[in-house]
């Protein structure tokens, strides 16, 4: 289990806008920060794993959920 300490540590991650959300723009940014590339088709197999479409947005709850 991973503490909620280290989720939102993970969740800001993403958020790189600071917005609340994790947007498919952000996946593309955190993973550009690494210094690795995603496809959209990367990211929308990601988005459709969690059962998001590709404008939807993952609040901290929703990623919490998915996270656990």
């Amino acid at each position: 289990m991973i503490s909620k300490e280290n989720l939102w540590f993970a969740f800001h991650h993403f958020d790189s806008d600071h917005d609340g959300f994790i947007s498919a723009e952000n996946l593309v940014e955190a993973f550009h920060r690494e210094g690795r590339s995603i496809t959209e088709d990367e990211i929308n197999k990601m988005l459709d794993e969690a059962g998001l479409t590709r404008d939807a947005k993952l609040n901290f709850e929703d990623f919490s959920k998915l996270m656990d």
